[in-house]
């Protein structure tokens, strides 16, 4: 009950009451409207006008056929729910001022050493045609001369993230998603306020979805009394509006310059397991050291200048020369809704039809595309082991059954998956053939893969690669394969609940 009159008094409940209170306005206007002969062709001509213009797009597939079906389906009204909640077009000023401050401001293109690339060309040409087409599709650089390590549990990464935060001597920047008041952000709170009273510039950006219901109303201004920067990305205003369709995914923590943390992580109690939500919470992080921490900065420092309107130089904070020992290739990497293509998909995707022996996964979702499904097929099919981590214990009851139904052709293809029981693998990652790795925010949802702002960290040849790839055959043990016949037994309305939503998979 406590609960239930917390969420009706929250910020979150009276925003989407106006939302939808909007959209049923707006509904029976239109619907008022079309009762007359003319409106109710030319409603229909706008919606076929669209559905046409929508089919010769170069959007994903699944994302056509969801829209496509609302747009014709309810003429006009479909339309307008496809521009506020589906168009990833940056038309509006919004959207013109991220591109600006992205890709002409701060975020101007990292040059990329010729001697690292083909230093990887030499090694592995097939891994360099994966590092090209990360940079040439993100504007972000290859690097040796980093070091790098994986942490899963978390905890033992945060540990360790709260005595380099205590050693910060210039700067701190901190993006994340969710931030919630409690002990891990409470740690880290009283480590900035230190910071800022020392005059360090200490900045901290986050999401408004991700912390509407975890932080209170205006918690920026707190921040900002206390001596820390603070912006709020694309702040929840109740009216209905295309800028609420795209949010701030990424978990950034960037110290001098110098080291970087990321991830999969929140900072938020349940990461570390200091509060317990859905059994045990496995999640991951990896802190990089030396030359790659730029690719975690840049972005970072063009999303400030996006959100203040500023025009900060990233070569103000770059720290001064500090030899490391090089750890393989790195490449932190960022993707946002605006790019050209899709790259946090055709990234994962790569990899996937590159490899030779394995490829190992832990995800929280999985509600995945054709060209996901079909690379994931086709390496099973060829004789890669295809092995995919997921939760036993669902955060989001309808996620996780939709993410269920997608399993069964894969399985028949002999990808083996796996259901954790203790709990809920919150953790992103990617390994392949003992030579590469992912490690980031990015799940393998529409919402996550083609409309979030993200951010992840490639690596060849880094001992954080078998790391990850330890983690996941340690966890294999305290895992219960899915069979064929797990997803057959189902419950007959759970069947009819997947094949209701499945056309509606791109909004999970």
């Amino acid at each position: 009950m406590k609960k239930l009159l917390r969420f009706l008094n929250g910020r979150l409940f009276y925003t989407v009451l106006l939302l939808v209170l909007q959209g049923l306005l707006l509904y029976g206007l239109i619907f008022w409207a079309s009762v007359t002969l003319p409106v109710s062709f030319a409603f229909a001509a706008v919606s076929v006008a669209v559905a046409f213009w929508l089919v010769s797009g170069k959007e994903n597939p699944g994302y056509k056929i969801l829209w496509l079906l609302i747009v014709l389906t309810l003429p006009f009204f479909g339309v307008l729910l496809y521009w506020i909640f589906g168009n990833r077009t940056p038309g509006v000023p919004f959207y013109k001022r991220v591109r600006h401050s992205t890709y002409k401001g701060s975020f101007k293109r990292v040059d990329q050493e010729e001697e690292v690339m083909r230093a990887l060309e030499e090694r592995d040409m097939g891994a360099a045609r994966q590092a090209a087409f990360i940079v040439n599709a993100t504007g972000l650089a290859l690097y040796k001369g980093t070091q790098t390590e994986f942490f899963c549990p978390l905890e033992p990464m945060f540990e360790k993230m709260v005595l380099e935060l205590g050693r910060a001597q210039k700067y701190i920047f901190l993006e994340f998603f969710t931030i919630r008041e409690g002990v891990m952000w409470n740690t880290v709170l009283d480590i900035l306020k230190r910071k800022a009273k020392e005059g360090l510039d200490i900045r901290v950006i986050y999401d408004d979805m991700g912390t509407i219901k975890a932080l209170p109303a205006h918690y920026d201004r707190y921040l900002e009394s206390l001596g820390i920067g603070c912006v709020v990305f694309n702040p929840m205003i109740p009216i209905l509006s295309v800028r609420h369709n795209n949010r701030n995914h990424r978990k950034v923590c960037v110290i001098d310059g110098r080291i970087g943390y990321t991830g999969g992580f929140n900072l938020s109690d349940e990461y570390i397991n200091a509060e317990e939500k859905y059994g045990h919470w496995v999640d991951s992080g990896i802190e990089i050291r030396g030359k790659a921490v730029k690719n975690l900065l840049v972005p970072c420092l063009a999303m400030w200048n996006f959100l203040r309107n500023a025009q900060e130089s990233v070569e103000d904070f770059l720290p001064e020369g500090e030899k490391i020992k090089d750890d393989g290739f790195v490449l932190p990497y960022t993707v946002d809704p605006y790019m050209e293509e899709d790259p946090a998909s055709d990234i994962y995707i790569n990899m996937i039809f590159r490899a030779k022996s394995y490829v190992y996964i832990n995800t929280p979702y999985f509600i995945i595309d054709y060209a996901m499904e079909h690379a994931l097929t086709t390496a099973a099919i060829s004789g890669v082991d295809v092995r995919i981590c997921f939760p036993g214990v669902p955060d989001k009851f309808l996620t996780h059954l939709m993410s269920k139904s997608y399993f069964p052709p894969l399985l028949e293809a002999g990808v083996k998956v796996y259901a954790y029981p203790k709990g809920f693998i919150h953790s992103k990652t990617f390994v392949c053939d003992d030579e590469t790795a992912i490690v980031g925010s990015i799940n393998l949802d529409y919402r996550s893969l083609f409309l979030h702002f993200e951010n992840a960290v490639w690596m060849y040849g880094s001992r954080a690669v078998l790391q990850v790839k330890e983690d996941f055959e340690g966890r294999l043990a305290e895992c219960r394969p899915l069979t064929p016949e797990d997803i057959r037994s189902m419950p007959w309305y759970e069947k009819a609940l997947c094949i209701l939503l499945k056309p509606f998979a791109p909004l999970f």
